[in-house]
């Protein structure tokens, strides 16, 4: 299978990384649950574009570091997944104020959130996340159980930092003045706890009716809509495994090559859900900046079809990305995918939704 310049800017997939992470473990039923979990994930939030995560689970260990898996296993521990390129390793660094906040407060919410807005802060061609542009925000929640000591985390897609700003009210206030760099590492940098369980929590947003998040199919989610979402996934039985991926796992993870064999099965995922759909062409959400791709540019990465194509090294070949951010309809605020760099023909006169005119 050929590979592309960078799958993470292109379809939010980062197979080296994820590649390292699986050679730390050392069973393949480790190795499966890992993957399985990702592919799963990468299901709900990119290919369904759902405002809301899968559940995840972490179980604290050792001077309250948080591990993903109940064995507690050094492979497992969660901080090993930040790559310090992102935003000059931030992230990593208000993750680890999250980590303390819950280990103090069990059964209070710890609340942070990550902006969008540029993903490195560096011009080195070589970190893959310089082609990236976060389009929108990630609100994090996440509660320690007093009882249990698992601790239950949720990322929420957010386009209206606003609606977030209600419930951490005095960081926004503070990042007000700053911009750019300076206010994405504040706003990393202050996670915070507040002051109630997941029950209250869930009930305070009930009533609130903020916009928050709009996916590529243009519906529009409430914070109310949300929570109720939130609500559903804390209640649904756990343990219920997916076949079809769960065997995709499996396979992938007794691949000797399995760098390009996770990339293969991400696609594979990516392809399957163009099927299930009967959508001929997809929008890829993901904050990493993922594009529309189509079935004919799948089955050619997955060797299917021919590597001579246009379609092929567009895809393949651009450093900086084949198309132009996401953006609103200047007429009815309804989020349209980026249009092409290269290919003027193929760009929008009018928006998808509205039928408004447009300049691009």
């Amino acid at each position: 299978m050929t590979k592309v310049e960078n799958p993470l800017s292109q379809f939010g997939i980062n197979p080296q990384l994820e590649n390292t992470r699986l050679d730390r473990l050392q069973t393949p039923e480790e190795k499966t649950y890992e993957l399985f979990n990702n592919l799963k994930a990468y299901q709900n939030e990119v290919l369904d574009d759902s405002p809301v995560s899968v559940k995840y689970s972490y179980w604290f260990g050792e001077y309250d570091e948080l591990f993903t898996h109940p064995s507690r296993k050094k492979q497992y521990v969660a901080s090993s997944q930040f790559d310090m390129r992102e935003r000059d390793g931030v992230p990593a660094l208000g993750f680890r104020k999250v980590t303390t906040l819950l280990a103090k407060n069990p059964d209070k919410m710890v609340l942070w959130y990550s902006p969008p807005g540029e993903a490195s802060f560096d011009d080195d061609p070589e970190n893959p996340f310089s082609d990236i542009t976060f389009h929108y925000g990630q609100w994090y929640i996440q509660w320690a159980d007093s009882q249990s000591g698992e601790v239950t985390a949720f990322a929420l897609k957010v386009r209206n930092a606003h609606a977030v700003a209600r419930f951490m009210p005095g960081v926004f206030q503070q990042a007000k003045e700053l911009e750019g760099k300076e206010r994405i590492i504040y706003l990393l940098s202050h996670p915070i706890v507040w002051d109630g369980d997941i029950r209250a929590f869930l009930l305070s947003g009930r009533t609130k009716t903020d916009y928050l998040y709009s996916n590529f199919d243009g519906d529009s989610f409430r914070i109310a809509d949300v929570f109720s979402e939130i609500e559903e996934r804390i209640l649904a039985e756990d343990g219920v495994l997916d076949d079809a991926v769960f065997k995709l796992a499996q396979t992938t993870a007794s691949q000797p090559n399995k760098e390009d064999s996770i990339f293969k099965a991400y696609l594979t995922m990516i392809r399957d859900h163009q099927r299930q759909t009967g959508k001929e062409t997809i929008r890829l959400s993901g904050s990493c900046g993922g594009r529309a791709v189509s079935g004919s540019e799948i089955e050619t990465l997955l060797g299917l079809s021919n590597p001579f194509s246009s379609s092929f090294r567009a895809l393949t070949q651009s450093k900086e990305g084949s198309h132009y951010p996401s953006y609103e309809c200047p007429h009815c605020g309804k989020i349209l995918s980026g249009e092409s760099k290269t290919d003027r023909a193929s760009r929008r006169h009018a928006c998808d939704y509205c039928g408004g005119k447009l300049n691009c």
